[in-house]
């Protein structure tokens, strides 16, 4: 009998354990959606230049505030960068003037982030 007792409080004390492990784990939930324009292609002796426009968002699966994403690399497979048709801005005039101190075609993309944050010890705190 007592063999028993401390297999069920053993067993008792993991379920717990567990429960609480699976409370406090956040699992992120990806979305990503785009497109091109023009959405025809060129080809290599007559590559096309494209305008890419993309939404990538980040949810938790329980509704909860999603883990930290600590790297991003986004990648659009079957396009190549041409960095010659684009102008180039110093660090020192974008520190000095900001991006109205650029060449105009030396901004190649715009976007904005919008984050959640919440206490650090409660997923839940949105």
């Amino acid at each position: 009998m007592r063999k028993f007792a401390i297999f069920a409080a053993f067993s008792l004390v993991l379920a717990l354990a567990a429960t609480a492990y699976a409370q406090a784990t956040q699992v992120n939930k990806y979305t990503v959606t785009g497109g091109t324009k023009p959405k025809t292609s060129g080809s290599k002796k007559k590559p096309k230049p494209i305008g890419i426009d993309f939404d990538f968002k980040v949810d938790e699966q329980g509704g909860n505030r999603p883990a930290v994403v600590e790297k991003y690399a986004i990648s659009f497979s079957g396009t190549k960068v041409n960095k010659s048709v684009a102008g180039v801005c110093s660090e020192s005039v974008l520190e000095d003037r900001g991006a109205t101190g650029c060449p105009k075609n030396s901004i190649v993309g715009t976007g904005y982030i919008t984050n959640n944050t919440g206490a650090t010890n409660n997923i839940a705190d949105i």
